[in-house]
């Protein structure tokens, strides 16, 4: 197969998935991605921790964050009294 071919028969894989197994196997394909190959410690993970991985790291690639700094300014000013 060629790469065009291996990715048509990725898509049309994962085109029929679940979204259990959707949401595993993003987490698994951002691991390799991301150059961790060792993903025995997902598989140690509730569904709904998986599930609620996933969904922060789309929620991420999505720009719907914050950063840390962002986040500890809101609440020194909200509980600081000014």
């Amino acid at each position: 197969m060629n790469a065009s071919d291996l990715k048509i028969d990725l898509l049309r894989r994962i085109d029929q998935l679940n979204d259990s197994e959707l949401d595993k196997l993003y987490g698994e394909l951002i691991n390799v991605l991301n150059g961790h190959s060792d993903t025995s410690h997902w598989n140690t993970l509730s569904e709904a921790q998986q599930k609620g991985i996933t969904d922060a790291l789309r929620s991420i690639d999505s720009g719907k964050s914050m950063v840390h700094e962002d986040v500890m300014a809101k609440y020194r000013k909200r509980y600081s009294g000014e």
